[in-house]
């Protein structure tokens, strides 16, 4: 899925926080659940809408009105992107 580009970074180069716990790809909204773990928006509302209605961490119930975005780690990741260059699989997070 990632790949090495002369000069971009690698996926040992993105920082963990930036990666979705349940897909292992780059986050691009990231959103809190109330236990406080950070996931991307798509992914947790798919799992919701796929498994069940409840956290995949503590296994509590949970629906996508308690999700909150996590704008702290959405501006560090936007940042991360401009800074990184667009290239693949990259660049598709910058629109």
């Amino acid at each position: 899925m990632f790949k090495k580009v002369e000069g971009g970074p690698t996926l040992e180069d993105i920082p963990e926080q930036f990666v979705d716990s349940i897909s292992f790809e780059l986050m691009k909204d990231p959103v809190i659940t109330p236990s406080g773990v950070t996931f991307d928006r798509e992914t947790i509302i798919d799992h919701l809408r796929k498994v069940g209605h409840f956290d995949p961490v503590t296994r509590q119930p949970l629906s996508e009105e308690q999700l909150v975005s996590n704008l702290a780690l959405k501006d560090v990741l936007d940042h991360f992107l401009e800074r990184s260059a667009c290239f693949p699989p990259f660049c598709r997070w910058l629109n």
